[in-house]
């Protein structure tokens, strides 16, 4: 079914059927059919409309639109899927929903680190050995503090906080403040307004790598930092997906803190037509960072998708 779209046209059912899904057409224009991405067959749960690109399956509440859809099933980024539909002709601006939509995240502009953050690596004062303390504890060796350019704050709104900028293309996008006292309300906080789910904690460390762990916080990414970015929370957004494809990755390994093995599993299976994925479960009461590497790196092996890769990071490590 060639479709049109304000002058334009693009197949999406043959697009569908090349990968797998039988959707067919209705009276009103819309294919339906299984769901590309949790597969339910289910009374047909996927519909999208032809007219406009914009897809739902009721089954699994998953939603989006051409280039989204394309993203998901080609295991392309947004700007490939994007080249892909208007090389066909496909003009995804043509309607004024797409702008809502469809737009790519305009990139944020970097911010500053709070005026009274301090390095630790360059920092010998009294004030700095809790904060240093904190980090060691955490299994960050001064390698680690120096690398990635951790610091400190002892005053002001982020007082009693260790500071793990997250950077993209070598510039802050936003900041970590973990607090170091446990008497905060908050354990971590973030810069007002922060993207954080818009960025990916160690990405420019990762890029060119086929094989990814994604793990919640930034001190579990730094226990196995040449292989992890932190998502900053339980889940993996679009815009986060998207910077890994963009980066080069083509398989992620999920491993999530224990208590959110359930977020491991669903991101798994959310990702698997975009990514090679697999969910790891960690044991009861742990996290990256407290396993620390050698534990990591141990049950990373054991994972059959990446089993070999993990290996050989494992022996030169």
């Amino acid at each position: 079914m060639t479709t049109t779209h304000t002058g334009y046209q693009f197949d999406f059912e043959s697009l569908l059927q090349e990968h797998g899904v039988e959707a067919e057409p209705n009276s009103i224009g819309e294919l339906r059919g299984p769901c590309p991405i949790c597969w339910s067959n289910s009374r047909a749960p996927f519909s999208m409309n032809a007219s406009s690109g914009l897809w739902l399956c009721h089954h699994c509440g998953e939603r989006g639109n051409a280039v989204s859809l394309v993203m998901r099933l080609v295991r392309c980024s947004w700007a490939e899927a994007k080249e892909m539909l208007e090389a066909h002709g496909y003009d995804i601006y043509s309607r004024e929903e797409w702008v809502l939509v469809d737009e790519e995240p305009a990139r944020r502009p970097y911010i500053d680190l709070p005026s009274e953050f301090r390095l630790l690596d360059r920092d010998t004062t009294p004030e700095s050995e809790p904060y240093r303390a904190y980090v060691h504890a955490r299994r960050l060796n001064d390698d680690l503090i120096a690398r990635y350019g951790i610091g400190y704050c002892d005053e002001g709104q982020y007082g009693g906080r260790v500071i793990v900028p997250v950077c993209e293309d070598g510039e802050v996008a936003y900041f970590v403040a973990r607090d170091t006292t446990d008497a905060a309300y908050l354990k971590v906080l973030y810069p007002p307004g922060a993207p954080k789910n818009e960025h990916l904690f160690n990405l420019d460390t990762v890029r060119g790598r086929k094989e990814v762990v994604v793990v919640e916080g930034v001190f579990d990414a730094l226990a196995i930092p040449e292989m992890a970015v932190a998502t900053c929370g339980k889940t993996m957004s679009d815009a986060q997906a998207a910077l890994l494809l963009s980066a080069g990755v083509q398989g992620l390994i999920f491993a999530y803190d224990a208590d959110a093995a359930t977020s491991s599993r669903a991101m798994a299976e959310r990702w698997s037509l975009t990514f090679d994925t697999q969910a790891l479960r960690l044991p009861d009461g742990e996290d990256p960072s407290s396993l620390g590497r050698e534990q990591m790196l141990a049950l990373l092996a054991g994972c059959s998708r990446f089993a070999t890769t993990i290996r050989d990071w494992h022996r030169r490590a």
